[in-house]
């Protein structure tokens, strides 16, 4: 418990059973709930146009051994004006660092995640 990375919750077993039950305790990881997955074959999903005024994207992501994860932004037109450094390992809450960084002030822009063997749990602007 008290871990700022995962969320315990507690639940009983054998609750209708006249032998003694327990309390046993799962753990998840921090918005992890429900995860946009990539395969091994791989994938690609782009958001809906989206605002923001700020300056970073924050991930929450896991990427398996061999895996691949990079984020791309486009604009009102579908071009690219941003493209992550690609990511590994896992980060709750991890500034992006840009190979091209993108003005999320510019106007609506589109997310394209790029990924294999890897899970994106939530983003967030900041």
């Amino acid at each position: 418990p008290n871990q700022s990375d995962e969320i315990s919750v507690y639940g009983t077993e054998n609750y209708y059973e006249p032998s003694p039950g327990r309390v046993r305790r799962f753990v998840y990881r921090t918005d992890g709930f429900v995860a946009l997955r990539g395969g091994q074959t791989g994938g690609q999903m782009t958001t809906k146009p989206l605002r923001s005024q700020a300056k970073q994207l924050l991930l929450n992501y896991v990427v398996h051994d061999g895996g691949k994860l990079q984020v791309e932004v486009l604009d009102q037109a579908g071009q690219l004006i941003g493209r992550s450094q690609p990511l590994s390992g896992q980060a709750i809450d991890s500034p992006l660092v840009w190979e091209r960084e993108p003005n999320f002030q510019a106007g609506p822009v589109q997310l394209r995640f790029k990924l294999q063997d890897a899970d994106v749990f939530s983003l967030r602007f900041k």
